[in-house]
């Protein structure tokens, strides 16, 4: 072998390497999230995302079997629909502070109005 066939031979090596390296580090990545979605959407606890404007980006199944509502008619939706008429001005002043300081996660409790119309904490 000439001294450039080595040195192609050892560049493709190392190619072949990092690929090889980069589809184990992706698979581990598929499985981790696999795993921590497992955890979310067995959790007893309600876990939801939504945009800045509020609307549900992702729900758990508790919050389907808590509210009623199936998840197609939760996600999109202004996360307002559910909150109980009574609470309305406690939960828009907690949620405006929260975007005030900028935090990216919370806990607060406060009832909720079921897709049909009863009051659920």
């Amino acid at each position: 072998y000439t001294e450039r066939d080595v040195f192609v031979l050892n560049f493709a090596s190392g190619q072949i390497a990092s690929a090889i390296e980069r589809e184990h580090a992706r698979e581990e990545l598929r499985q981790s999230e696999k795993r921590c979605r497992r955890m979310v959407e067995e959790a007893g606890d309600i876990v939801y995302t939504t945009d800045l404007s509020g609307n549900f980006t992702y729900v758990n199944p508790p919050i389907i079997k808590l509210t009623g509502y199936d998840e197609q008619e939760l996600l999109g939706h202004n996360s307002s629909m559910l909150v109980d008429e009574e609470w309305v001005k406690q939960v828009k002043a907690f949620y405006f502070g929260q975007l005030r300081r900028s935090n990216k996660e919370s806990v607060f409790e406060f009832p909720i109005r079921t897709k049909q119309g009863s009051r659920r904490w």
